[in-house]
């Protein structure tokens, strides 16, 4: 049974965690070897990797000389969580009370509408448009086939269908004469070579 590789969550988690454990800054070439090494990540995807992680804000950089530095601290990471937790629940009291407002308005609305005989009767005249519209509708779709448009498409198709059915066919053809030419002409040499 072979290996199965590790997914790229998996991947990113495993890098992280390299830094976490360790709690010290690394070059790129430093992380390529203890992240093969240590975490069994294939080399080739670990400069991806962590350059994922430094473009999520998972993992800090730094240009220091002419050297990246790479680092994250599981404080900064735990920081970063419960902030993203806090704005996510601040989003979701916004969004909740606006749907709240939005219910409101909705049953404040539906209470002060007042059946009236013109709007009931202007609602059956609705429904029975829809329905005429549906009924149009599936008698188009049964004529469908007869569009000009289409009509016009699959006769295009035929034609280019048509072209490349000559086209292969006098290939054949020009193939099938010269290999009869040649043929004929190895026959008549071989005659030509019987008789002397």
């Amino acid at each position: 049974m072979s290996k199965k590789g590790l997914s790229l969550a998996e991947k990113r988690a495993r890098l992280e965690e390299l830094f976490h454990e360790s709690k010290e800054f690394f070059q790129l070439k430093e992380i390529e070897k203890k992240g093969y090494q240590e975490k069994k990540i294939v080399l080739q995807s670990i400069k991806d990797i962590l350059q994922s992680l430094v473009d999520d804000g998972i993992v800090k950089m730094d240009k220091i000389g002419t050297s990246n530095y790479f680092w994250s601290f599981p404080s900064e990471a735990r920081q970063s969580r419960q902030l993203r937790i806090a704005t996510m629940e601040k989003q979701l009291e916004t969004l909740q009370a606006e749907t709240q407002a939005l219910q409101d308005k909705i049953n404040e609305e539906t209470s002060q509408r007042k059946d009236s005989q013109l709007r009931t009767s202007l609602l059956k005249n609705v429904a029975e448009k829809e329905k005429k519209h549906t009924d149009i509708l599936s008698k188009l779709e049964l004529y469908r086939d007869s569009d000009p448009a289409i009509v016009e498409a699959k006769e295009k198709a035929i034609q280019v269908a048509k072209e490349a059915a000559n086209r292969w066919t006098g290939t054949w053809d020009i193939f099938l004469s010269n290999t009869l030419l040649i043929y004929t002409r190895q026959c008549f040499n071989f005659t030509k070579l019987l008789r002397k």
